[in-house]
């Protein structure tokens, strides 16, 4: 079961999520195509705030999530070594999740009816949704990688 947890957050299923967010032209990161309501940045600044809500544990930045903004105001970071950042942010901290859930007992409850379990099988399913929205945004920005042949 070690390794279940790097696969589903860092490897399987899908993309691998570092190629997910390698490679993204400039010009893309911030643009937001017809009919999307959140840029590439805003996506990917989204499942960051998520993240830190999970590795932090804290009820009260739960709730400060759950009551706040969820997505960035801005569309674009402010350069390119600021997206570079987050992107660095993001990948560590799914690495520091997937190392967290193999050292927590995730049938441990934190509330009734509520495992730790519970928690990451529900997030994973909310990174896979905005994994393939940001994929889904490179595709219609014409800047996702063509599928490597087998």
């Amino acid at each position: 079961m070690e390794n279940i947890w790097k696969h589903v957050l860092l490897e399987g299923e899908y993309p691998k999520r570092a190629r997910v967010v390698a490679d993204i032209p400039w010009d893309a990161i911030g643009t937001l195509p017809q009919g999307a309501k959140h840029s590439i940045y805003q996506e990917l600044m989204h499942l960051i705030s998520w993240h830190k809500v999970i590795l932090s544990g804290s009820e009260e930045l739960y709730r400060e999530w759950m009551s706040g903004e969820r997505f960035p105001r801005e569309l674009v970071p402010a350069d390119p070594s600021a997206w570079d950042a987050r992107v660095a942010e993001y990948l560590g901290d799914l690495w520091s999740l997937a190392e967290k859930a193999n050292t927590i007992d995730l049938d441990a409850e934190i509330g009734p009816g509520t495992t730790f379990g519970d928690v990451f099988m529900a997030m994973s399913a909310h990174n896979a949704y905005h994994i393939g929205k940001i994929v889904a945004l490179r595709q219609q920005l014409e800047c996702w990688p063509e599928e490597e042949k087998s």
